[in-house]
């Protein structure tokens, strides 16, 4: 089961992804979700261990909603 929190970034990313094309940066989710970007990422990581999400270290705008 996923936190609010977490329910709350993957619907950011997902309408991200919608709107623009690519994904979100960290920051640009602390920004829209006003979580800090320590929150976002450790959630990020949490996500991508569930393999709700899909990224690739290193590189920007890589997150994909599996």
């Amino acid at each position: 089961m996923l936190s609010e929190r977490q329910m709350h970034i993957l619907s950011y990313i997902k309408s991200f992804h919608e709107d623009k094309k690519y994904g979100p940066t960290i920051k640009e989710i602390a920004d829209g979700t006003g979580y800090s970007t320590t929150t976002v990422r450790n959630e990020l990581i949490s996500l991508e261990k569930r393999g709700f999400i899909t990224r690739e270290r290193g590189k920007y705008r890589t997150i994909v909603i599996n």
